[in-house]
């Protein structure tokens, strides 16, 4: 399997570069890429979002320069605030996002090592491109025909989620089917690699979890409170 190249963080400069249909966007910490595309989207519509999650930033591509242009100088007026962080836009170097499909086979370096499989039964899931929001019912929908039994989805690099089936069979076939492909036309690229994980700890089934084995509450119970002891009591 081959390696997407992986999108370099550009060095913080003085003057911004020249306008470009990709946007460099900084401070992106614990912000939903949906919330960042709604906002987005009134300049005109996004092409494609690359979230660099370990130095709290995202490239976003879009469609046309002048909705670049327009999102980046409305910014500099007043910076948007998503989440209850104030980002910061800039104008990228680049024309363009590398996407996840182009890489090219022909180069070694870009090669994927072969893959390993020791009879895991979870996956781990990272959807590139997020244009749309990815919920356990989404993912379900795709996944429950391989013997999907629990999922559980997180935002720790971009965004991601482990999917637990009933056997190493079953993940196996699931992502041999998968691995590669769209969820939508354009977007939502999914990459699937095997994951140590042996059994997913859900305890709701709502948008974030959700346990197909059982009918469990939309919200988690709150943890019992600790029960308070008596100090022991000193022998005379």
């Amino acid at each position: 399997m081959e390696a997407a190249p992986q999108q370099t963080v550009e060095p913080q400069e003085h003057a911004d570069p020249s306008p470009s249909r990709v946007i460099h966007i900084r401070n992106f910490v614990e912000v939903s890429p949906q919330e960042l595309i709604a906002h987005l989207q009134q300049f005109g519509p996004v092409a494609y979002i690359h979230i660099l999650s370990k130095f709290h930033q995202v490239l976003v591509e879009m469609a046309e320069q002048s909705a670049a242009v327009a999102a980046v100088e409305a910014a500099k007026l007043s910076p948007p605030v998503i989440g209850g962080r104030t980002l910061r836009l800039t104008y990228s170097k680049s024309a363009r996002i590398h996407r996840e499909s182009e890489v090219d086979a022909t180069k070694p370096e870009t090669r994927r090592p072969p893959v390993v499989h020791h009879d895991e039964h979870s996956l781990l899931i990272t959807i590139h491109n997020p244009l749309y929001p990815i919920t356990t019912q989404v993912l379900s929908q795709i996944l429950q025909q391989y013997g999907l039994r629990r999922i559980v989805i997180f935002h720790k690099n971009g965004v991601q989620a482990l999917a637990e089936f009933g056997s190493a069979d079953e993940a196996e076939k699931a992502k041999t089917a998968l691995d590669g492909q769209q969820i939508y036309q354009d977007s939502c690229a999914l990459h699937i690699t095997y994951s140590k994980v042996d059994h997913l700890n859900v305890r709701a089934n709502n948008e974030k979890t959700f346990d197909y084995t059982q009918n469990l509450p939309a919200q988690a119970a709150p943890a019992p409170a600790p029960t308070a002891t008596s100090a022991p009591r000193r022998q005379p």
